[in-house]
């Protein structure tokens, strides 16, 4: 099976899981409160977090379509760091009618981990997917079962060397206030079998329920990822005490449909 096809699933699995677990709890799942991980930002924080990534955004024009609403080009040699609040003003004032994130927190700890909060916009996942060439198997499957608006959080140690994944231990993962068992998510012991597509949805959660190695599969799809972004190179990228240390180059324009 198509490394594409075989992430459709993956992604799918973060959901269908969830919802058929027999833990689904109405009340939690709709919850509309991201976690607060004591993170605010100021104007200040942004300017100098974009001063760092020396990116200049720039729009495009209104007609482009979706699989163009994010246009990266040229590049910039950066090595710098990130704080904790630089990321956050960042990530929530990306321009952009593509970006599906808001209300975001994002904290980096001394252990080398990095904890994210925030709620998703679910009316612009349709372009998100266009934009980044995503699976329309996980996109179809998705926004079948995602709630409205849904709010999330995770915690992974995680960095990057020459471009691809050095470290990915993720160790939570929450959907509103449900957390995803992350060993049937990512494990993976026998081979895909293609059958899961004709399969209902409680059919599809046993038969994924059995593998072992989703994992390698997510970080081969993201280590494919990397290598596309125009202007991205990450020679270094880890986390420290309220740091993302970051050294290779980065877009020198971002362009997007506003």
């Amino acid at each position: 099976m198509k490394l594409r096809t075989k992430l459709a699933l993956v992604f799918g699995v973060i959901v269908l899981l969830f919802v058929g677990s027999g833990v689904y709890v109405y009340a939690a799942f709709n919850s509309s409160t991201p976690r607060d991980l004591g993170i605010t930002y100021t104007e200040q924080d942004l300017t100098s977090g974009r001063a760092k990534g020396k990116i200049k955004y720039e729009v495009a024009d209104a007609n482009t379509p979706a699989s163009q609403s994010l246009q990266l080009l040229g590049k910039n040699k950066v090595d710098t760091s990130f704080t904790s609040a630089e990321m956050t003003a960042i990530m929530n004032n990306k321009p952009g009618t593509y970006y599906p994130y808001k209300n975001v927190q994002v904290k980096f700890n001394a252990d080398g981990s990095c904890e994210i909060s925030g709620q998703i916009d679910k009316s612009r996942l349709s372009t998100y997917f266009a934009t980044f060439d995503g699976p329309q198997e996980a996109l179809d499957i998705i926004m079948k079962v995602l709630p409205d608006d849904p709010v999330f959080y995770g915690k992974a140690r995680a960095s990057l060397v020459d471009n691809k994944i050095a470290i990915a231990e993720p160790q939570k993962l929450e959907i509103g206030r449900i957390g995803i068992p992350l060993g049937p998510l990512l494990s993976w012991n026998n081979p895909f079998d293609t059958k899961a597509f004709a399969m209902d949805i409680s059919s599809i959660i046993s038969e994924l329920s059995q593998y072992s190695n989703k994992k390698q599969i997510l970080i081969d799809y993201t280590n494919q990822k990397l290598g596309e972004i125009q202007g991205f190179y990450a020679e270094d990228a880890h986390f420290e005490d309220n740091a993302l240390l970051f050294k290779g180059t980065l877009p020198a324009r971002e362009v997007t449909v506003r």
